[in-house]
C-alpha cells in the first residue's frame, strides 16, 4: 500500500453515531464493533477521523476509544452545527474535546455555511484557534458558489466538499483551482455518495428518484468492468489519484469494508478511464446532494 494514499484517507465516523447510508441494513454498530473499526483503521495507517456535533454519539465513541487506547489517538476534524446569535462557541468546542478525550482538534469546521454571515461567529472561531483548541479552521460546503466564497476567507485553511465520479472535476474543477490558488487545502467527501454509487444498477434504474442518474452510473460500472477493477476501487481511486485534493473521506459500516478499502489502495485507474469519467456531466445536480433525497 502506498504511504501517500493512506496519508490522504480520513475515516468518516457518522456511521459510528447514527444509522446512516442508503445501503446500510445493519444500522449503527455496537461499541465493540465501532472499536474494531477504529482499531483496524489505525492498523492500516489511517490517522485522521471526521466527525460532527450532529453525528449522534460519534464523538463520545471516539473519546471512549481514545481513553482505552492512549497509544492510538487520532487527529480529529469535527464540525459545528448551527449557530445562534450570542452563543458561546468556545464552550461547545470544549464539550466536543471532552467527548473526544482530546486537548485540541486537528481542524474545526463550520457545518452550516450560513453561520459565516455572522461576524461574531467568525471572531469566536478565530479566537478558538488562537487559544490552541484547534490547529486549523475550515468550512463544509455544498455548492461551487460556497466553495468560491470560502476561498476568499483569510482565516479558512481547509474546505470540505462533495466530490465523486458524478460530482466530478467537470463540475468542481474550476472552483477547486481557485481555492488552491488561495492556499486552501481541499478535503472531499461523498466518495461513494452515501453508498448510492455501489447500489445494484438495476435498483437505481427502477427508482423513480434516482433514475435520472442511471445512465451515468451505468457508464462508470462499464468502465470498472473494462478496467477489470471493482466499482468501489474506481470510486476511491478517482479521488485519491487527483493531486489537487489533500484528503479523501471514506465511510464504512464494518471492518470487512475497511479491509476491502485497504486492498484497493494500490490499484490505479488507467488514464483513459479517468478521461471517460471527466466526460460525465450531470445536469440536475440536486440529486447529487443527499440532503434533497426522499426520506
Amino acid at each position: 500500500m502506498t504511504t501517500e494514499n493512506i496519508n490522504k484517507l480520513v475515516l468518516g465516523t457518522v456511521q459510528l453515531g447514527l444509522n446512516y447510508g442508503i445501503n446500510n441494513i445493519n444500522g449503527k454498530p455496537t461499541l465493540e464493533q465501532a472499536f474494531d473499526i477504529l482499531n483496524k483503521a489505525w492498523e492500516i495507517g489511517i490517522r485522521y477521523l471526521d466527525t460532527a456535533e450532529s453525528y449522534g454519539d460519534s464523538q463520545k465513541v471516539i473519546g471512549q476509544f481514545h481513553a482505552q487506547n492512549p497509544d492510538k489517538v487520532f487527529n480529529v476534524i469535527t464540525k459545528l452545527k448551527g449557530y445562534t446569535l450570542g452563543e458561546d462557541i468556545k464552550g461547545r468546542v470544549q464539550s466536543c474535546l471532552q467527548d473526544l478525550q482530546l486537548d485540541k482538534l486537528h481542524c474545526l469546521l463550520s457545518h452550516n455555511f450560513k453561520d459565516l454571515e455572522h461576524y461574531e461567529y467568525i471572531q469566536q472561531i478565530i479566537r478558538i484557534k488562537s487559544s490552541g483548541l484547534a490547529e486549523k479552521l475550515g468550512v463544509s460546503v455544498y455548492t461551487n458558489e460556497e466553495l468560491s466564497s470560502a476561498s476568499n476567507f483569510d482565516w479558512c485553511q481547509i474546505i470540505q466538499l462533495p466530490y465523486n465520479v458524478l460530482d466530478n472535476w467537470n463540475l468542481r474543477g474550476e472552483a477547486i483551482f481557485k481555492a488552491i490558488e488561495n492556499n486552501k487545502l481541499i478535503q472531499v467527501r461523498s466518495t461513494f455518495l452515501q453508498g448510492l454509487l455501489l447500489k445494484d444498477i438495476e435498483q437505481i434504474k427502477a427508482d423513480t428518484y434516482f433514475n435520472a442518474l442511471y445512465e451515468s452510473i451505468f457508464q462508470v460500472n462499464n468502465l470498472a468492468v473494462q478496467s477489470n477493477l471493482p466499482m468501489a476501487s474506481i470510486l476511491l481511486q478517482y479521488a485519491l489519484q487527483n493531486n489537487s485534493l489533500s484528503q479523501v473521506l471514506i465511510g464504512v459500516e464494518n471492518v470487512s469494508q475497511l479491509i476491502e478499502i485497504e486492498n484497493w489502495l494500490n490499484q490505479v485507474i488507467p488514464n483513459e478511464t479517468l478521461n471517460s469519467i471527466e466526460e460525465i456531466f450531470i445536469s440536475d445536480t440536486s440529486k447529487l446532494n443527499p440532503v434533497n433525497w426522499p426520506k
